[in-house]
């Protein structure tokens, strides 16, 4: 039965392609990257530039990370 007020899903402020500093579990500083894939709470982000500390970890998950929406910050590159 449907609901008086359905819950809309709010659109995230960035799309496939941007790009993005943020931050992820098991890096010690934020990052650099494009947005690869989005999700409804997450994105796949392409790891572009690290600090050298964290270089071996995005090294060992071959450049790619999984990110919660509210730790992306987008680059106004433009």
């Amino acid at each position: 039965m449907p609901t008086k007020n359905p819950k809309t899903r709010k659109k995230p402020k960035f799309k496939v392609g941007d790009m993005v500093r943020c931050e992820a579990e098991g890096f010690i500083y934020p990052f650099r990257g494009y947005v690869e894939h989005l999700y409804n709470h997450s994105a796949i982000i392409r790891i572009e530039n690290t600090m050298k500390c964290d270089k071996w970890l995005a090294k060992s998950k071959e450049n790619l990370a999984v990110v919660r929406l509210v730790d992306i910050e987008l680059i106004n590159d433009k």
